[in-house]
C-alpha cells in the first residue's frame, strides 16, 4: 500500500481519513504455520479518535496460530489518542522460541511510562510482567514484584500484580471474561495518587 493521501480511501473506510503511508504487509506458509511480515512509515495520519505526526513500524511475527515468535519495533511521535496528546510511543520485541521480550514506553504531558515483559506462547498464551514504572511531577507508581497475566479463552487471568503508589499498595488478583471473579486491594494508597495519572 502506497497512500499519498488517505483520504482516497474514505469512501472505503466509511470515515474521514487523511495523511500519507507506506505500508507492506505479506502472509507466509512455512512447514504449515502462519507466518506475518509488515513494515509501515506514514506521516500526518487521521482518522476516527486517532491523530499520528510520525509512524515507523516493523513487526515479523512466526506461527501466528501456534508458539507465536515476535521481532517488532513500533515508534508514534506527536500522536493524539481518543483526545488525549501523547508525545512518544517505543515498543519493542525480541523474539525467541522461549518468548518474546518485551519493552514499552511512553510518555504524554509530563507522564512517563515504562514496561519490561516476556510473552510466553503456552496455552494459554501468558504475559509476564517483570517491570512497570510510571511516574509524573515526582509521584510514581512501580511494580512491587513480577506478575503473570495470561488469556484462557474468552478471558484474562491477574496472578500477583502489586503496585507501590506513594506509599500505599494496590493489588489485584483473579479473572475477567464470561464471569468476573477479580479482588482489588488498597492499602494506605493516598488521593493524591491519582494525580499521576489525571
Amino acid at each position: 500500500l502506497a497512500a499519498r493521501n488517505l483520504d482516497d480511501l474514505s469512501p472505503l473506510a466509511l470515515a474521514k481519513l487523511s495523511g500519507q503511508l507506506d505500508a507492506d504487509l505479506a502472509f507466509s506458509t512455512v512447514e504449515g504455520r502462519q507466518n506475518l511480515d509488515l513494515t509501515a512509515k506514514g506521516a500526518k495520519l487521521v482518522a476516527p479518535s486517532v491523530a499520528i505526526d510520525r509512524l515507523d513500524a516493523r513487526v515479523n511475527a512466526g506461527d501466528l496460530y501456534g508458539r507465536s515468535v515476535v521481532d517488532a519495533g513500533i515508534a508514534i511521535d506527536r500522536a493524539v489518542l481518543a483526545g488525549e496528546p501523547v508525545t512518544a510511543i517505543r515498543l519493542d520485541s525480541k523474539g525467541s522460541t522461549s518468548g518474546s521480550d518485551l519493552s514499552l514506553s511512553a510518555s504524554a504531558r509530563g507522564f512517563a511510562l515504562t514496561s519490561a515483559g516476556r510473552l510466553i506462547p503456552a496455552e494459554p498464551l501468558r504475559l509476564e510482567l517483570a517491570s512497570l514504572n510510571a511516574s509524573r511531577e515526582g509521584r510514581r507508581i512501580a511494580l512491587v514484584n513480577p506478575a503473570t497475566i495470561s488469556f484462557p479463552n474468552g478471558g484474562v487471568a491477574i496472578a500477583g500484580l502489586a503496585l507501590s503508589i506513594e506509599g500505599g499498595r494496590l493489588t489485584l488478583d483473579g479473572r475477567a471474561g464470561e464471569t468476573l471473579d477479580l479482588r482489588l486491594a488498597a492499602t494506605d494508597v493516598p488521593l493524591s495518587a491519582a494525580r499521576i495519572v489525571a
